[in-house]
């Protein structure tokens, strides 16, 4: 009997797989309800009248986005630090905060806009994990700023009073972002930095103010519970940086761990034709449909490619003829468990 029972106990150990892996969670800000052409920033949270700085957060996905809100000068209530959120798509009024310079979110009508030294604490599995990186873009606030200069900061490239020497157009200004983690509540030594305008070049025809989605990868900077961003600019004065000190960002996606027992792990997601050249067909049949509602396409650094609804069928076909050659993923998680697969696409 012993021995029968032993038999039976290898056979289920067998036949389930414990599965490590991580399950992707993006920061698309969807999440957060606003009105048609609308920001939050903080000011419609009560305040207690002896109060002058109120801090929340609002959270999406896997990260948690901390906000400071000031009427330390009761005349003149303010976002003061942290990040808002927005879907104002006014790419052209100079001087507004809460707006994105690509007129848009990316893919999306919300985005998010940090100011310097904001930091985004990760959550749930996420934290102590990597991160795979995020969509970034100048404000609106700023790229015009840097476009055609205001009453506080100077055009970019213009050398008319500095005394430079230079030619009319050719001043090497620049606006960065430095993002560094933080683990265990220590900063941690690498970082990633990325150029929302750069005018270094020799050549003043690569001379450039981001006004797209710029996808920044941050796997580099490791196992982190956080991240800060840091601004820094040429243009500076007696009182700090005179470029307008926001930026935006989307899709901010985190590497959630996931631990996983199921004898379905294993072959129970089938694509074809592996590889794939037009079309990939994707096999659910052994899964249940009904507790799935999308799956996603990543690259082989993690990033999401795109989101396919699965609306209860069993047979998805995926048009890949536009991918540029090489290893994907696809990834599905059905209740507990994250099954991801490969393809290679011709």
């Amino acid at each position: 009997m012993k021995k029968n029972l032993r038999k039976f106990i290898l056979i289920a150990i067998a036949s389930t797989s414990v599965v490590v892996t991580n399950a992707q969670q993006v920061s698309t800000f969807e999440n957060l309800t606003l009105a048609p052409s609308s920001y939050w920033d903080g000011s419609k949270t009560v305040l207690k009248n002896d109060t002058a700085f109120f801090d929340t957060t609002f959270v999406s996905g896997d990260a948690i986005f901390p906000n400071r809100y000031s009427r330390l000068y009761p005349k003149y209530p303010t976002w003061a630090k942290g990040w808002a959120y927005s879907n104002v798509n006014d790419a052209i009024t100079p001087g507004k905060t809460y707006n994105v310079y690509t007129g848009s979110g990316y893919n999306s009508d919300n985005y998010a806009i940090g100011q310097d030294s904001s930091v985004i604490r990760l959550n749930g599995n996420a934290k102590g994990a990597k991160v795979n990186g995020l969509y970034i873009t100048n404000s609106t606030y700023a790229g015009l700023s840097m476009k055609n200069g205001d009453g506080f900061a100077k055009k970019f490239g213009d050398t008319t009073g500095t005394n430079s020497g230079l030619p009319q157009g050719s001043y090497p200004d620049w606006f960065k972002l430095t993002i560094k983690g933080y683990s265990n509540g220590a900063l941690k030594v690498d970082s990633v930095d990325f150029y929302l305008a750069d005018f270094r070049f020799a050549d003043n025809s690569k001379d450039y103010i981001v006004n797209t989605w710029e996808w920044v990868d941050l796997t580099s900077l490791g196992n982190v519970d956080s991240v800060i961003f840091k601004l820094s600019s040429s243009d500076t004065g007696l009182w700090g940086m005179n470029t307008p000190a926001f930026f935006c960002i989307d899709n901010f996606t985190t590497q959630s761990p996931v631990t996983s027992v199921a004898a379905m792990n294993i072959g129970s997601l089938k694509l074809y034709p592996n590889p794939a050249n037009e079309n990939l067909i994707i096999d659910l049949a052994a899964l249940n449909p009904n507790e799935i509602s999308t799956l996603d396409v990543l690259d082989l650094s993690g990033k999401r490619i795109e989101t396919i609804n699965i609306n209860n069928s069993m047979l998805i076909n995926i048009p890949v003829s536009d991918y540029a050659p090489g290893v994907y993923f696809i990834s599905v998680k059905n209740a507990n468990t994250v099954i991801n697969a490969k393809f290679i696409k011709n």
